[in-house]
């Protein structure tokens, strides 16, 4: 999935297949591998009786080498470059040395992203000034956002195909700021999946959650509604450090776990899609 639609992408311009790239790389390929890095998933359930449990290898063991020789490929698919263009596509920690064709650039990012939603550009390297687009994703879930230059906002950023537009000089120095606001979302299913009819999920930024059994007791009876408030906070111990997310709904609470670190403690129950009543 993301080997097709990253090249759909360079074909296109369009963002929604990087959205699809970043969809699949967080949830479902980073799900196929456990943290300890040494077993695999072959199928990404989204749910299960506990009875689904990453296995040292297989027999026919296509997924756990296409998964190991992926994750040391990412930073390919970080930026992108055109005649007019460098494209950032994916929001991760590097420092990028970037040829265009004219000019070689150096690009910095910094950010706490998937957890964060701020993301820093630092420009370096140039011989001289570079008139050049950055053209900065605006992911398919994000409903609002910022951008400042050098601590300056600015707006009325053109967007294309998903993609901000920031045509301008750039000097070394310079410092590009987009700031994605993350806040919880529930989301609903198409109304084709029949068997996820009633059923919502809770996904933040670029990640779906899930709940497990071992961080919630009553595991069968817990439910969602239109007035379930949810409060997440970053927990450096929990999964090699993630952001959790808590939900209180009347006298109930559910906890949810990003999906990609579901089945690295005890074993027991799963589910991405949760029950809701109105």
């Amino acid at each position: 999935m993301v080997f097709w639609n990253s090249r759909m992408h360079q074909l296109t311009g369009d963002s929604k297949y990087i959205d699809v790239v970043e969809r699949s790389m967080y949830n479902g390929a980073l799900a196929g591998i456990s943290l300890s890095g040494d077993r695999f998933f072959y199928v990404n359930p989204l749910a299960s009786h506990g009875n689904h449990h990453r296995r040292e290898w297989y027999g026919t063991a296509c997924c756990p080498s296409q998964i190991s020789r992926f994750l040391p490929s990412v930073g390919n698919y970080i930026y992108g470059v055109s005649d007019k263009a460098i494209w950032v596509n994916l929001f991760i920690g590097n420092s990028a040395e970037i040829n265009t064709g004219r000019e070689t650039v150096t690009i910095r990012q910094e950010t706490g992203y998937p957890w964060d939603g701020t993301v820093e550009f630092s420009i370096g390297s140039l011989k001289k000034p570079m008139e050049k687009e950055i053209r900065l994703r605006i992911p398919g879930w994000c409903k609002k956002y910022t951008i400042a230059i050098n601590g300056e906002r600015v707006e009325n950023i053109p967007v294309d195909k998903g993609f901000a537009v920031i045509g301008r000089e750039w000097k070394n120095s310079d410092r590009l700021t987009l700031t994605l606001d993350m806040p919880v979302e529930v989301i609903e299913d198409d109304a084709r999946v029949r068997e996820n009819a009633g059923k919502r999920a809770v996904q933040r930024g670029p990640l779906i959650y899930c709940m497990e059994e071992v961080d919630n007791k009553f595991f069968d009876e817990l439910f969602l509604t239109k007035d379930t408030k949810f409060k997440e906070s970053f927990e450096p111990d929990l999964l090699k450090g993630v952001v959790a997310i808590n939900a209180s709904v009347n006298s109930d609470s559910i906890r949810f776990v990003p999906y990609y670190a579901w089945d690295n403690r005890e074993p027991g129950q799963m589910k991405v899609w949760i029950n809701y009543k109105e």
